[in-house]
Protein backbone atom coordinates (compact mmCIF):
# COMPACT_ATOMS: atom_id res chain seq x y z
CA UNK A 1 0.00 0.00 0.00
CA UNK A 2 3.19 2.41 0.90
CA UNK A 3 4.53 1.98 -2.18
CA UNK A 4 1.26 2.84 -4.56
CA UNK A 5 1.10 5.77 -2.22
CA UNK A 6 4.31 7.09 -2.79
CA UNK A 7 3.94 6.06 -6.65
CA UNK A 8 1.11 8.13 -6.83
CA UNK A 9 2.59 11.36 -5.12
CA UNK A 10 5.75 10.94 -7.71
CA UNK A 11 3.61 10.55 -10.53
CA UNK A 12 0.94 13.62 -9.39
CA UNK A 13 4.75 15.81 -8.37
CA UNK A 14 5.88 15.23 -11.76
CA UNK A 15 3.07 16.04 -13.68
CA UNK A 16 3.17 19.72 -11.84
CA UNK A 17 6.60 19.31 -13.49
CA UNK A 18 5.30 19.10 -16.79
CA UNK A 19 2.86 21.71 -16.21
CA UNK A 20 5.37 24.42 -15.52
CA UNK A 21 8.12 23.27 -18.12
CA UNK A 22 5.23 23.64 -21.05
CA UNK A 23 3.88 26.70 -19.49
CA UNK A 24 7.29 28.23 -20.58
CA UNK A 25 6.92 26.48 -23.95
CA UNK A 26 3.17 28.54 -24.04
CA UNK A 27 4.98 32.05 -23.37
CA UNK A 28 7.44 31.48 -26.45
CA UNK A 29 10.69 30.18 -24.33
CA UNK A 30 12.08 27.58 -26.43
CA UNK A 31 11.89 23.96 -25.10
CA UNK A 32 15.79 22.87 -26.27
CA UNK A 33 16.75 26.24 -24.27
CA UNK A 34 14.96 25.28 -21.50
CA UNK A 35 16.36 21.25 -21.39
CA UNK A 36 19.47 22.77 -21.78
CA UNK A 37 18.72 24.77 -18.82
CA UNK A 38 17.89 21.83 -16.72
CA UNK A 39 20.90 20.11 -17.69
CA UNK A 40 22.76 22.55 -16.41
CA UNK A 41 21.14 22.33 -13.47
CA UNK A 42 21.23 19.10 -12.52
CA UNK A 43 25.12 19.41 -13.27
CA UNK A 44 25.48 22.25 -11.16
CA UNK A 45 24.33 19.83 -8.16
CA UNK A 46 26.23 17.29 -9.22
CA UNK A 47 29.66 19.00 -9.83
CA UNK A 48 28.97 20.85 -6.17
CA UNK A 49 28.50 17.62 -4.38
CA UNK A 50 31.56 16.31 -6.05
CA UNK A 51 33.76 19.54 -5.01
CA UNK A 52 32.41 19.45 -0.80
CA UNK A 53 33.18 15.89 -1.58
CA UNK A 54 36.48 15.86 -2.35
CA UNK A 55 37.38 18.94 -0.51
CA UNK A 56 36.16 18.05 2.14
CA UNK A 57 35.96 14.26 2.45
CA UNK A 58 31.76 14.41 1.85
CA UNK A 59 31.28 16.02 6.29
CA UNK A 60 29.67 19.06 4.45
CA UNK A 61 27.12 17.17 2.14
CA UNK A 62 23.67 17.40 3.73
CA UNK A 63 20.45 16.82 2.63
CA UNK A 64 19.05 20.20 4.10
CA UNK A 65 21.76 22.34 2.31
CA UNK A 66 21.11 19.95 -1.20
CA UNK A 67 17.18 20.73 -0.59
CA UNK A 68 17.83 24.45 -0.41
CA UNK A 69 19.76 24.50 -3.10
CA UNK A 70 17.03 22.64 -5.89
CA UNK A 71 14.81 24.69 -3.33
CA UNK A 72 16.27 28.39 -4.87
CA UNK A 73 16.48 27.38 -8.48
CA UNK A 74 13.04 26.00 -8.91
CA UNK A 75 12.10 29.58 -7.08
CA UNK A 76 14.26 31.20 -9.97
CA UNK A 77 12.73 29.51 -12.46
CA UNK A 78 8.97 30.09 -10.83
CA UNK A 79 10.40 33.61 -10.92
CA UNK A 80 11.36 33.88 -14.49
CA UNK A 81 7.41 32.00 -15.51
CA UNK A 82 5.79 34.89 -12.94
CA UNK A 83 7.88 37.42 -14.59
CA UNK A 84 6.82 36.50 -18.04
CA UNK A 85 2.94 35.57 -17.40
CA UNK A 86 2.54 38.60 -16.00
CA UNK A 87 4.20 40.88 -18.50
CA UNK A 88 1.53 38.83 -21.04
CA UNK A 89 -1.07 39.38 -19.04
CA UNK A 90 -0.21 43.03 -19.05
CA UNK A 91 0.45 43.15 -22.93
CA UNK A 92 4.06 44.05 -22.36
CA UNK A 93 6.88 43.10 -24.85
CA UNK A 94 9.03 41.32 -22.22
CA UNK A 95 9.61 38.05 -24.16
CA UNK A 96 12.92 40.03 -25.06
CA UNK A 97 13.79 40.64 -21.39
CA UNK A 98 12.49 37.57 -20.46
CA UNK A 99 14.38 35.73 -23.27
CA UNK A 100 17.89 38.00 -21.95
CA UNK A 101 17.26 36.78 -18.15
CA UNK A 102 17.00 33.02 -19.13
CA UNK A 103 20.60 34.27 -20.95
CA UNK A 104 21.98 35.38 -17.98
CA UNK A 105 20.17 32.52 -15.54
CA UNK A 106 22.09 29.77 -17.68
CA UNK A 107 25.57 32.09 -17.94
CA UNK A 108 25.28 31.66 -13.67
CA UNK A 109 24.72 28.15 -13.75
CA UNK A 110 27.91 27.56 -16.28
CA UNK A 111 30.10 29.79 -14.01
CA UNK A 112 28.69 27.93 -10.77
CA UNK A 113 29.50 24.62 -12.74
CA UNK A 114 33.01 25.76 -14.15
CA UNK A 115 33.44 27.05 -10.20
CA UNK A 116 32.82 23.82 -8.81
CA UNK A 117 34.93 21.69 -11.41
CA UNK A 118 37.80 24.24 -10.86
CA UNK A 119 37.99 24.49 -7.12
CA UNK A 120 37.35 20.14 -7.47
CA UNK A 121 40.70 20.36 -9.10
CA UNK A 122 42.68 22.72 -7.34
CA UNK A 123 41.31 22.18 -3.51
CA UNK A 124 40.67 25.74 -3.73
CA UNK A 125 37.61 27.56 -2.26
CA UNK A 126 34.77 28.11 -4.69
CA UNK A 127 34.60 31.54 -5.75
CA UNK A 128 31.07 32.84 -5.35
CA UNK A 129 29.03 35.23 -7.86
CA UNK A 130 25.61 35.43 -7.58
CA UNK A 131 24.76 36.76 -10.74
CA UNK A 132 21.15 35.34 -10.63
CA UNK A 133 20.63 37.81 -7.75
CA UNK A 134 22.39 40.79 -9.70
CA UNK A 135 19.92 40.10 -12.63
CA UNK A 136 16.92 39.81 -10.37
CA UNK A 137 17.97 43.34 -8.34
CA UNK A 138 18.29 44.59 -12.54
CA UNK A 139 14.32 43.64 -13.23
CA UNK A 140 13.21 44.86 -10.06
CA UNK A 141 14.42 48.16 -10.60
CA UNK A 142 12.62 48.33 -13.93
CA UNK A 143 9.62 47.43 -12.63
CA UNK A 144 9.75 49.90 -9.82
CA UNK A 145 10.78 52.72 -13.03
CA UNK A 146 7.66 51.27 -15.39
CA UNK A 147 4.93 50.83 -12.00
CA UNK A 148 6.54 55.05 -11.20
Amino acid sequence: MTVLATSTVTLKNFSYLIVFWYSFEYLGFHPETMTILGILMILDVLTGITRVWLNEGGRQIKSAVLKRGVTAKILLLAGLLATALSSRAMGLEFQNFAQAALTVIILGELYSILGNVHSARTGTPKVEFDAVAWMLARVRDLITAIVK
